[in-house]
């Protein structure tokens, strides 16, 4: 991990560093796991309430280099995304849900058996081959430029990297003008907890050396687009609202997993995911460019599709 830190200081646009470690705290350093989502603001998380080698991870450390960027994608199970932001700062792209932004977006599914779930696939996610960050400009600032001293300034300047508008940052010229237009730019900061809605797409952009903690959560006011999406990825007629919602969260989870007829092996696709894999050469026309990732570091949905 520290030689991998050491990288993100050579870490440039062209030729990136970016590190998934989805049980690197789970497996060494449980301690530092992240606290709870406050109890005040969230309801505990049902996702806790599976049986264990179905639950997702609780967290994945991500660790990334300036210029580095993950791929666009919207998350499994149409959860609710969580992302703190430990050290540095990191900028955000958003494309809200909408009935054809999947084929705008040429997108396709990856099962979430990534993690844990030993061979059985209960989600998967959209990634598309796009890259919203993928031309940088020669007068977007670099790292050592936005440590401004003024932290109004290097807002200011994080800012206007994230919005497409300012021409800093720009997507591949193949991404349809139409997407163009609904991007939602964000800027977080140290201590900052972005809440990624379900079904949103989003891809992240290193300004500078980042760490990152991500994970997710299930609760009441979700509980219908992940169980739904559950259903219909094991290929299960059923519908969620037929799950009675004055039932207990954990009568509700148990019911849920008595409707599924059948759990889908790695690789098998079945439903909604029958959909064609983007043939050789996608990312290229997409405009992706290579990087380096550490080994053995992919997180769900977000494994890229080039070498990174």
């Amino acid at each position: 991990l520290g030689e991998f830190c050491e990288l993100t200081y050579e870490s440039s646009h062209s030729e990136s560093v970016l590190l998934f470690a989805e049980s690197l705290l789970q497996d060494y350093a449980p301690q530092l796991e992240p606290p709870a989502l406050r109890s005040d603001l969230f309801e505990p998380d049902w996702f806790k309430l599976f049986p264990p080698e179905l639950r997702p991870s609780p967290s994945c450390v991500i660790i990334g280099g300036e210029g580095a960027r993950s791929t666009l994608h919207a998350d499994p199970f149409e959860w609710v995304g969580t992302n703190v932001c430990v050290e540095g700062r990191k900028l955000w792209r958003f494309l809200p849900p909408a009935p054809d932004v999947k084929d705008l977006l040429c997108s396709y599914r990856l099962p979430s058996v990534a993690w844990g779930s030993k061979g059985k696939s209960l989600s998967a996610g959209w990634q598309s081959d796009f890259d919203l960050w993928a031309r940088r400009r020669g007068d977007a600032p670099r790292a050592r430029a936005l440590n401004t001293g003024d932290p109004d300034a290097s807002s200011e300047l994080l800012a206007s990297m994230a919005d497409v508008s300012t021409g800093l940052l720009q997507p591949g010229t193949s991404l349809p003008a139409d997407a163009v237009r609904r991007l939602v730019p964000c800027v977080q900061h140290a201590g900052d907890v972005v809440l990624i809605p379900p079904g949103w797409w989003h891809q992240t952009y290193y300004p500078e050396p980042s760490i990152c903690s991500a994970g997710q959560y299930l609760d009441a006011h979700c509980r219908q687009s992940v169980f739904q999406h559950i259903l219909d990825w094991t290929g299960n007629d059923s519908r969620a609202d037929a799950i009675d919602e004055k039932l207990t969260p954990q009568e509700q989870v148990d019911a849920l997993l008595l409707l599924l007829a059948r759990i889908p092996a790695s690789g098998e696709r079945t439903g909604p995911a029958a959909q064609a894999q983007p043939g050789r050469g996608g990312a290229a026309r997409a405009g992706l460019k290579p990087g380096r990732v550490g080994a053995g570091a992919l997180r769900r949905d977000a494994r890229p599709r080039r070498a990174r």
